[in-house]
């Protein structure tokens, strides 16, 4: 991952393919999954200090499932939003004459677009956490469930800050 004006990019690379196309969807595949992976990792650690300073147990939300919905969410952003900047492709023989590609490309993804999802996320957590808070009988639930609602409300003021 490499970071330029607020804009995350990704380096993908194929295995060998028999067609130039091959290669280049391959090597895209890789550049979104190596992103899917960096990003979520982010947001995880994001989501857990969040939730943590505000001491919500993970009884009532655990972050690791704030970081799946993020990660749905993610991959569809990630589809349409990933931009190639740069393709870069290989054709090679091998010992037996046959022909193969090999791509490589720089990717790019819009932050904004990372910001986004890290705010629709905290909504829909935020959404799940409010119906749960009116629904508890609990003091001490309602607390934990109040303190929920104040970190997804912080987390959607402050968008996604790597």
């Amino acid at each position: 991952m490499i970071k330029e004006k607020g804009f995350p990019f990704f380096v993908g690379q194929s295995e060998k393919f028999a067609t130039e196309k091959g290669a280049r969807d391959d090597a895209l595949r890789h550049a979104l999954k190596k992103a899917a992976v960096y990003i979520n990792t982010l947001v995880t650690d994001k989501f857990q200090k969040l939730l943590a300073s505000h001491n919500v147990s993970s009884q009532i939300k655990d972050p690791t499932v704030v970081s799946r919905e993020f990660e749905e969410q993610l991959s569809t952003a990630l589809v349409n939003r990933m931009a190639v900047r740069e393709w870069y492709e290989e054709k090679w023989q091998d010992e037996s004459g046959r022909t193969y590609w090999i791509a490589f490309l720089l990717s790019e993804v819009p932050a904004s677009s990372i910001d986004e999802t890290y705010k629709r996320t905290a909504q829909i957590e935020k959404g799940i956490m409010q119906k749960r808070y009116d629904e508890a009988l609990d003091e001490k639930a309602k607390e934990q469930f109040k303190a929920a609602l104040d970190a997804f409300d912080e987390a959607i003021r402050r968008g996604f800050e790597p």
